[in-house]
């Protein structure tokens, strides 16, 4: 009797063990674990979806009938596709590129002081409201493209960095209708004067 009632207190002793072990190895783990909420409620993310996105959405304005396959960036493509023959600047950008955000203004300078060409913005990222509030905060009127599936980079076969620049020939198109490539400009301009000079040799060189 003695050692049946001993083997019983054993069991039961091992079974007692097991059971908090088995608790100890649920709970433990989500114990220790790093709290995120905390960091995710810091860094909300940007959709246009929300109302303060549509509305600095909707203060873009238009962009020019150029022969892109792109939406425009809060505004809408104006009539007349194919209708402008200047040369066409192609500015690749994105709002989490510091930067992009240096040379948009110069971007945006060259093209006031240079109406023979074309130039655009292409925010090459989905999140277009964040894009759109970059440029509201810069106060930089230069008409952007949205390219959240990156169809530019597939088409010019473009590096994976930004910002890259692009001269194209809006009068010679491909099967696909989309403008020659002159030159494609990987690095960031930080004057007019350097993005003139790289635009004019670029055409006299073509």
């Amino acid at each position: 009797m003695q050692n049946t009632s001993a083997k019983k207190i054993a069991l039961i002793s091992i079974l007692v063990i097991a059971a908090l072990t088995a608790i100890m190895i649920a709970v433990l783990p989500q114990a220790l674990k790093k709290p995120t909420a905390a960091v995710e409620s810091a860094s909300p993310v940007i959709s246009a979806d929300n109302a303060d996105n549509a509305a600095v959405l909707a203060l873009r304005p238009d962009c020019p009938a150029v022969s892109l396959p792109l939406d425009c960036l809060g505004g809408q493509v104006q009539a007349g596709q194919g209708t402008d023959t200047r040369p066409l600047l192609v500015n690749m950008w994105a709002w989490w590129c510091a930067p992009c955000q240096e040379e948009l203004p110069v971007l945006e300078e060259f093209a006031a002081a240079h109406p023979q060409y074309q130039v655009v913005g292409v925010h090459a990222d989905k999140e277009a409201g964040a894009g759109a509030q970059i440029l509201t905060d810069l106060k930089v009127g230069l008409p952007s493209f949205a390219d959240p599936k990156h169809k530019m980079a597939g088409i010019y076969q473009l590096p994976n960095v930004l910002p890259v620049s692009l001269l194209l020939d809006p009068t010679r198109l491909d099967a696909q209708g989309n403008p020659q490539l002159i030159k494609l400009f990987v690095q960031s301009f930080s004057s007019v004067e350097q993005l003139s000079t790289a635009v004019s040799e670029a055409i006299a060189n073509a």
